[in-house]
């Protein structure tokens, strides 16, 4: 078995056979490859990195990626040599992967520009109660361990202001896109998947694109529709949609309908929909001045394995 070892080990390259010796090239800081060493690395299938990736701490990562701090490992050049290790040759020479920086350059896209900056460090597996708000440490400890075992389960947060409310739903956010951005990574099917918006954005860009002419001449600016909901199903992915604010827009049947219609589809896709408002059911209720309608848009993220948390 030895013997079967040796011979079929890979072999170790040294200086000379990689490379012409030529101390005039050398002094310029050029270096030539041997024929035979350009005919390895020619025939060489795979390459092993054999070097860890250099991370950036989390304050690093955020400082680069949302505030534009240049990259301290790249150098703002988005790649970093690390060693590899040539799986037939053994040849072993530094090659070009993406830097840290770049793998989280898309999460920050799209937490980072979403969330308020209020919210921007808000973190399941940071969560911890605080003073800051009015609900009771006791209260906070079971809602926090309630998110903690559901962390993909749709949420109808409510209450009166300075509860948590919002910082506990950008806490399950940001679960999410980093969940969706792993899982689509690994598949290599990049899809818009996330959306976090409040209430009466979303409703006011819905208004805008109804009474705007000539659509089939213009791209549909809405950030959050039905259709884009459906291809992110359509891809295999689970929806997840967070509305800051569920109860704070100018009430009108079409807005009603349109927020039902686009909850609804993230219903029927099987995904998350998580929401915040102060109101009550039966204030939300009477705010539409449509107790079915309130109640279809509540059940459907309350209901089939959804909660709704009373903060505080």
């Amino acid at each position: 078995m030895e013997e079967l070892n040796a011979a079929t080990a890979p072999h170790r390259w040294t200086e000379s056979e990689m490379y012409v010796q030529n101390q005039g090239c050398e002094s310029l800081g050029l270096r030539r490859t041997t024929p035979a060493f350009k005919a390895a690395l020619t025939e060489e299938t795979y390459w092993e990195r054999v070097e860890e990736l250099p991370t950036l701490s989390p304050e690093q990562d955020k400082a680069v990626n949302l505030d534009g701090m240049i990259c301290p490992l790249c150098t703002g050049y988005g790649n970093v040599l690390l060693q590899h290790r040539g799986e037939t040759t053994g040849i072993e020479i530094p090659r070009s992967v993406a830097c840290a920086c770049q793998r989280n350059r898309r999460f920050w896209r799209e937490f980072g520009t979403t969330v308020d900056s209020r919210f921007i460090d808000a973190d399941l597996d940071t969560l911890e109660p605080s003073g800051k708000v009015v609900t009771p440490i006791a209260r906070q400890e079971k809602l926090h361990a309630a998110l903690k075992a559901h962390p993909d389960a749709s949420m109808l947060f409510t209450g009166p202001s300075g509860g948590g409310k919002t910082y506990l739903m950008a806490c399950l956010y940001r679960h999410a896109v980093q969940q969706a951005i792993e899982e689509q990574r690994a598949a290599n099917d990049l899809c818009e998947s996330v959306w976090w918006t409040a209430a009466s954005v979303m409703l006011n860009e819905h208004v805008a694109w109804e009474i705007t002419s000539d659509k089939d001449d213009k791209t549909d600016p809405r950030y959050v529709t039905e259709a884009k909901i459906q291809r992110a199903a359509k891809h295999g992915w689970k929806p997840r949609l967070y509305i800051d604010e569920l109860d704070k827009w100018a009430v009108s049947s079409f807005k009603g309908g349109r927020l039902y219609e686009v909850i609804n589809s993230c219903y029927r896709a099987g995904g998350v929909v998580c929401a915040t408002m102060n109101k009550s059911s039966e204030e939300f209720a009477k705010m539409l001045q449509d107790r079915d309608l309130a109640e279809s848009i509540t059940r459907r993220i309350g209901a089939d394995g959804g909660f709704i948390v009373c903060v505080p």
